[in-house]
């Protein structure tokens, strides 16, 4: 059965009080389908579970510490595994996930591979 990695999209939203901006998770998810509207589907149920209330739950923002919800948002894509060997067995080498964007240049692409803050412009569904 072929494997898949889905998107999971995941965000924190306060409890109370106004939000100028919101933490995000894009959470990969190794799925094991047979098809991808499966894989789909097995990744909106793994979204729906992270869901978190707790009331201990805080999310850290740049104005302070406030207690919060992690909320499901959607799954953004979900993607066959690319398997450098072929078969069901995934191994060291194997493509898991990618994504696609634009950077203003140069320098921003060494940013980003130096995991230094910059802009990017996502273009993959």
């Amino acid at each position: 059965m072929p494997w898949f990695a889905a998107h999971v999209i995941m965000y924190f939203k306060r409890k109370q009080g106004p939000q100028a901006d919101f933490a995000v998770w894009d959470n990969v998810h190794l799925i094991e389908a047979p098809n991808a509207d499966d894989a789909w589907a097995q990744a909106e149920r793994i979204g729906h579970a992270s869901e978190d209330d707790d009331p201990t739950l805080r999310e850290v923002g740049p104005d302070g510490v406030f207690p919060s919800r992690c909320v499901f948002a959607g799954v953004r894509k979900v993607l066959t595994v690319s398997h450098e060997r072929g078969g069901d067995t995934l191994g060291s080498g194997d493509e898991i996930t990618f994504c696609e964007f634009i950077l203003e240049s140069e320098e921003a692409v060494r940013q980003l591979a130096a995991g230094a803050s910059t802009v990017v412009t996502y273009t993959d569904r």
